[in-house]
Formats: structure tokens, sequence, C-alpha cells
């Protein structure tokens, strides 16, 4: 197993061959990550990287109102940082 992943979800590289789609990364970060989804005001906040005033339990996937993933925060210095922002 890789994170939530098991062998159940592999595939034969024949298998790709005849359809190479792939996991949607939204549902991949909902997988992988405690996830949390934000109103407009902080999608927009995250969409530039800010900071924001949460308390989050670790390493948490946002999501705007929509559902796209938007990015990765964790907690540091006493509120939500981004690790990594995907928009």
């Amino acid at each position: 197993a890789v994170g939530p992943y098991d062998l159940g979800v592999a595939r034969t590289l024949e298998e790709l061959e005849a359809d190479p789609s792939v996991l949607p990364v939204a549902d991949a970060a909902r997988a992988a990550f405690a996830s949390l989804d934000l109103d407009e005001d902080e999608a927009g906040s995250v969409r530039v990287g800010r900071a924001l005033e949460r308390d989050l339990g670790g390493l948490t996937a946002l999501f705007d109102p929509s559902g796209e993933f938007l990015a990765l925060y964790e907690p540091r210095d006493g509120v939500a940082r981004a690790v990594a922002v995907f928009v």
C-alpha cells in the first residue's frame, strides 16, 4: 500500500495503454490528506498563498466551494500556511 491506495487501484501497463486516464488530483488529495472546504473569501486568500486564521490538525487539502483543489496547508506559527498552491 502507498498512502490510502492498495493494489486494488493498481493497473497493468496494458490497462493503462488502453485507457491512460488518471485519478483526478482533487480525488487523490481528498483520499490522501485531511480536507477542508472553504468559503469563497478564504478560497480567494488561498489562491494567492495567504495564511489563514484556521486551526488545522496537520497537513490539509483545501478546496473552494465548487470542489476545486486549491492547495495543501499546514499549521505553522499559530496559523495555517501554504505548503503548495496548485492554482
